[in-house]
């Protein structure tokens, strides 16, 4: 028979499901919003967003392109609501307005391929018209509690779109030019998706993030880890990360025992020590282990928590400084994403022509992003 446990932890909860074989513990962490807002239940209200500049000035007009903003802020807001943080309360609103970039380069002109005649059967050249359009959105977003008081917090995010990693030019295949100008989509088109994945992102800032992990613990060989096991099933961890202690310090060369005391770390809320013993495990496990991989997800998973702690303690600390008006957030290294329920997109570097599969999700493809978040000094 199966029982189920729960035990709250500061920005953790943690779950035992324990029966023959080794326990099963669920861990959920809490990670806090990249935008600080006094912690408190906020509704968002967008009040304008005004064209800083369009380039080229005949790319779209700067009145679409406000109306285009608003209404994907409009839109996000309307099935965001009641979401961000907890269940919102009465006069909890915060007004958002915003100023936004708009840069759009055409790289046209004819290119030369060789095209087989059919009736002479040989290659022959032949001019084509190409074109190659990417685009720049970047949106300042200003968060006030009162529509004409101060900037409580601003969050600037950036998106970039290139036709030429466009799954939609591409094809279905992968297999159409992507330099074919009836394939390159509008100017206004391009801005909605952008406008989209910024209006995303920000709001994805102003929430917590809740990343959640089963971690298996592993059969014990000795007396210590036994009673390690039996801790856990009690919701006793910082009585089973002594245990399995007491259990490396007999046998260090215990993978088990060692993998064992980071999940209990964790489920105890020592992210440092879960840490290093993730790692070490990680480390001593040659590619075939089967611990190797669980201990990759967790050492991932902890050094995103403590990146997120880091963040927010530098930004709390920056915005009681008088001197200092802003810093820049990261967003969090790419190989600890796949592990991690993470807010989605691609991050920034380097775009890699997309999967088969990816190819069918979209311009959210064919974008990357990057994001500063600057709290009120």
């Amino acid at each position: 028979m199966k029982a189920t446990m729960a035990r709250f932890l500061p920005a953790v909860l943690v779950s035992v499901v324990a029966g023959c074989a080794a326990p099963v513990i669920t861990v959920h962490h809490i990670l806090p919003a990249a935008l600080p807002l006094d912690g408190q239940d906020w509704q968002f209200q967008a009040t304008s967003f005004v064209a800083s500049s369009i380039s080229p000035p005949g790319a779209i007009a700067q009145e679409d392109a406000a109306d285009l903003l608003a209404a994907e802020f409009a839109r996000r807001q309307t099935a965001q609501s009641g979401q961000v943080g907890h269940p919102a309360r009465e006069g909890r609103t915060a007004w958002v307005a915003g100023k936004f970039d708009l840069t759009v380069t055409d790289r046209a002109g004819p290119r030369t391929v060789r095209l087989r005649n059919p009736q002479s059967g040989q290659l022959e050249p032949h001019e084509l018209p190409t074109l190659v359009r990417k685009a720049m959105l970047r949106v300042d977003f200003q968060v006030r509690s009162d529509p004409d008081g101060p900037a409580i917090g601003t969050a600037e995010v950036r998106r970039e779109y290139n036709s030429a990693v466009d799954p939609n030019v591409l094809g279905p295949l992968g297999l159409e030019r992507s330099d074919d100008p009836q394939r390159i989509p509008a100017v206004r088109g391009i801005l909605r998706s952008l406008s989209a994945h910024c209006v995303g992102e920000f709001f994805d800032m102003v929430r917590p993030l809740k990343i959640a992990a089963e971690v298996a613990l592993q059969p014990a060989s000795d007396a210590d880890s036994r009673a390690g096991l039996r801790a856990v099933e009690e919701n006793r961890y910082a009585d089973a990360v002594v245990r399995f202690e007491k259990a490396l310090a007999t046998n260090p060369g215990d993978l088990n025992a060692r993998f064992n005391l980071a999940a209990s770390a964790e489920a105890a809320g020592d992210l440092a020590k879960a840490r290093d013993n993730y790692a070490a495990v990680l480390k001593a496990a040659d590619t075939k282990h089967p611990l190797r991989q669980p201990a990759a997800d967790g050492l991932a998973r902890v050094e995103r928590v403590l990146l997120s702690r880091a963040a927010r303690h530098m930004t709390q600390t920056r915005a009681k400084t008088p001197t200092t008006s802003s810093r820049q957030i990261r967003p969090f290294p790419a190989q600890l994403q796949p592990q991690i329920a993470a807010p989605t997109g691609p991050r920034p570097g380097l775009l890699e022509r997309p999967t088969r599969r990816s190819r069918r999700q979209g311009l959210a493809e064919a974008s990357i992003e990057c994001r500063r978040v600057v709290p009120s000094s």
